[in-house]
């Protein structure tokens, strides 16, 4: 069996800025969600915001909603609103 040697500074360096960069994202991802939906409850007719918001479900994982806000968009398109 072999032993890994493990460099800790080159973790510290590769790791941990990996680990600030995907919090970092999901921030800006979990924001965008939550700006979207307070621009629908002032206005549902802007579609951008339908779009941004099923992206931005989509990058958190929330795949059920994420579907529900593309349709939704879907639905907008079509009636043209």
């Amino acid at each position: 069996m072999t032993s890994i040697i493990v460099d800790e500074e080159i973790l510290y360096k590769t790791l941990i800025p990996s680990q600030r960069f995907y919090l970092d994202t999901y921030s800006i991802f979990r924001e965008a969600e939550y700006d979207c939906t307070e621009a629908l409850n002032l206005d549902d007719r802007y579609i951008k915001a339908y779009l941004c918001r099923a992206t931005a479900r989509k990058e958190l994982g929330k795949l059920k909603e994420s579907i529900e806000a593309y349709y939704r968009f879907w639905i907008c398109i079509e009636v043209g609103t």
